[in-house]
């Protein structure tokens, strides 16, 4: 088995699935551990698009579909 970890340094867009309706979220994701990243994203679940950012283990999510690195 693979072992999962990030490139440090570099810059990652993730794609998540939501729901059971092919609805999905991208963000970019810059790491800074082997499974941690900060994701940046926007949303209009409160009206209105605005930013938020959170950190998260990227590979421990039950929704991610895709991850491709884009940058380093």
């Amino acid at each position: 088995m693979a072992t999962k970890a990030f490139t440090i340094n570099s810059i990652y867009i993730a794609l998540y699935v939501r729901g059971s309706d092919d609805i999905f979220h991208w963000c970019l994701a810059i790491p800074y551990k082997n499974t941690n990243a900060r994701l940046m994203y926007a949303t209009n679940r409160q009206g209105g698009w605005h930013y938020e950012s959170k950190d998260n283990n990227v590979f421990a999510s039950g929704t991610l579909c895709t991850l491709v690195q884009i940058g380093n």
